[in-house]
């Protein structure tokens, strides 16, 4: 049998996010992720907790692709996980390049050397 334990969880992830993350949560200000959502409800959840978050980021929507998901199924001690990459599959080089996000990685790289202390 099938059982649930509550509403959903979203927590965003993926190796280049999380540790993005970790690297923040260290301390190092000049980080910053770039990553794509579709113009759906999974975007709009999972761009809200991006901004919530302490992280800097420079999402791209793409509204032709849903947002990846991956769901976890536990049983016991196993796990099981089901992974669909979505708008990360369409991701492209040229939106990082693009004017709007090359400002914003200006913006993080000025923040980040704000605090610098010289010797």
């Amino acid at each position: 049998t099938m059982e649930t334990c509550g509403p959903p969880k979203y927590n965003p992830g993926g190796s280049a996010l999380n540790t993005c993350r970790i690297l923040r949560g260290l301390g190092e200000k000049n980080v910053i992720f770039c990553g794509a959502v579709g113009a759906d409800e999974n975007g709009e959840i999972i761009t809200k907790i991006l901004k919530d978050s302490s992280l800097n980021t420079c999402i791209q929507t793409l509204p032709d692709h849903c947002t990846g998901t991956c769901i976890c199924l536990i049983s016991g001690d196993k796990r099981s996980l089901n992974a669909n990459i979505g708008a990360s599959l369409h991701f492209k080089k040229e939106f990082v390049t693009s004017r709007w996000c090359q400002g914003k990685i200006g913006s993080c790289n000025s923040a980040a050397h704000d605090d610098i202390e010289e010797d």
